[in-house]
């Protein structure tokens, strides 16, 4: 196995243990849980770097990355909506969820048939803003444990609510992004479609 799906591998292992850190109320599990997160995207990004830089391609690789990527992000908002302290709505999750798994498919049935739908400017965008989301939420709940579990200081009012607006707003901008480009995919496939 080369190094881009090994990592790609650990990316499934790092969600596996992204979820037991946040359905855990262990001391400082929400800090772990966001350092295993930003790993995880950093391994997607080396992983993708690697692969182009040496053009190493192989079948595992094409189904497995997309697969490792979806699976990690769509792990973590379901482990938002379980948190109290986020009160992240579940439709904004199962719009995420059902665009990811939707174009995953899209873009692996069009690479079976030998033909590239390659990430645009929205999907692209929509990538960065779900990553900001998640890391977003992760800091204010790990700012919320270590006010818990160190005693140094009291989240503030006004934090929390400023945090309340923020995730808001990051994910206002998550969901639309994520249904543009979920459009601009079908409008850029369609030929491709018709065809199968």
């Amino acid at each position: 196995m080369n190094l881009p799906n090994k990592l790609t591998v650990s990316r499934l292992f790092a969600t596996v243990i992204f979820v037991l850190l946040m359905v855990s109320e262990l001391p400082y599990t929400k800090l772990a849980a966001l350092i295993v997160f930003v790993l995880a995207c950093i391994t997607d990004w080396i992983d993708g770097k690697l692969a182009r830089m040496f053009n190493i391609h192989t079948d595992f690789g094409k189904l497995m990355d997309p697969l490792a990527d979806k699976i990690l992000i769509s792990s973590a908002f379901i482990t938002f909506i379980e948190r109290p302290e986020v009160a992240l709505p579940s439709w904004c999750v199962i719009i995420i969820i059902s665009r990811e798994f939707a174009i995953t498919g899209l873009r692996l049935l069009a690479a079976s048939d030998g033909k590239i739908i390659p990430a645009g400017f929205w999907g692209k965008n929509k990538t960065i803003s779900q990553i900001v989301a998640i890391i977003t939420i992760l800091v204010y709940l790990t700012s919320i444990e270590l006010s818990l579990n160190t005693g140094w200081y009291a989240v503030p009012d006004w934090m929390n609510a400023l945090f309340t607006y923020l995730i808001l707003i990051v994910m206002i901008a998550t969901v639309f992004l994520t249904v543009m480009s979920g459009i601009m995919y079908l409008a850029k496939s369609w030929h491709i479609l018709k065809e199968m």
